[in-house]
């Protein structure tokens, strides 16, 4: 999240460090921590440099941890990403996401306890007894452009909701030089963390523009349409929520937007065209909008 958070602004990330807090320090238990930021760090392509790890009997229950970091990006002041050079009629793409990321887990919890959900239980028969049988039918044949990873017959609903976040700062890093290289430019970029994509897409964009995306150009994962009928939550919301399974935007100009579709069909994640940006009326506070676009 750290290192997605940083490629924003057009920074390669360059360092992490962590803090790890435990009730009791499981050397084993922490080095598989420890792995794990590793493992990540290499995915983002920077380094793991120091952390800190700290044991708090009587403050914590044993079996608890608390796992924090931040990351440091660079980039030369004049190579930054703002947005300030969006404009109405830009292609807005959506990049997928790999499963729930970071977004309403507190929700998520609240519903595993009220249904008694089975997290070693079969996913595809935890879908039929959710959604029905043939929206079940249509969500596990996979593979599905968009459907978080790990996600196939034989997955149990534990695995799909603790895929690991996808960590795009190479593949952004990636597209902004192969826009370049064809003339264009990466003008804006959205990490959609929490508050979803109403939350996210906005920020991004100057005064006076909004975000117009159509829910109807890229799927809404399976897992998060399971949740969304246990808690009677319609699809808007669960776009506010969670990230309606896009995990990353980028705004590039009508002209580039073929060619950043192909940049990304090269490298994945899969994307899609998923809005354009409009401008807003004078009196409209509303920066972000749901429908058609124009083309």
């Amino acid at each position: 999240m750290c290192a997605d958070d940083v490629v924003c602004t057009g920074a390669a990330p360059l360092l992490f460090l962590d803090y790890i807090a435990l009730g009791r320090l499981d050397p084993e238990r922490a080095a598989q921590l420890v792995a794990g930021v590793a493992a990540g760090c290499r995915e983002a392509g920077c380094a793991l440099v120091g952390g800190e790890t700290a044991e708090h009997p009587g403050l914590m229950a044993d079996d608890a941890f608390d796992l924090a970091g931040f990351c440091v990006g660079v980039v030369e002041r004049d190579r930054q990403i703002d947005g300030s050079s969006v404009r109405a009629g830009d292609g807005i793409i959506g990049l997928a996401a790999s499963g729930l990321h970071a977004n309403g887990f507190s929700l998520v919890r609240a519903l595993i306890a009220e249904h008694g959900l089975d997290l070693h239980g079969d996913y595809a028969s935890q879908l039929r007894r959710g959604l029905g049988a043939s929206a079940a039918a249509t969500a596990t044949a996979l593979p599905l452009a968009g459907e978080p990873e790990g996600t196939g017959t034989r997955a149990r609903l534990g695995d799909v909701l603790l895929q690991p976040t996808r960590i795009y700062a190479r593949t952004i890093l990636e597209l902004r030089a192969s826009l370049e290289a064809a003339g264009y430019e990466l003008r804006a970029v959205a990490h959609i963390t929490g508050g979803g994509l109403p939350g996210n897409v906005p920020r991004v964009l100057p005064a006076g523009l909004a975000a117009r995306l159509d829910p109807t150009s890229w799927p809404l994962p399976s897992i998060q349409r399971l949740f969304g009928a246990l808690g009677g939550i319609d699809e808007r919301e669960l776009r506010a929520t969670f990230n309606g399974g896009l995990g990353m935007v980028v705004v590039v100009a009508p002209e580039a937007v073929e060619t950043a579709l192909a940049a990304l069909a090269r490298m994945g994640p899969p994307a899609w065209l998923v809005g354009r940006v409009v401008a807003m009326a004078a009196s409209d506070a509303v920066r972000y909008e749901e429908g058609p676009c124009p083309a």
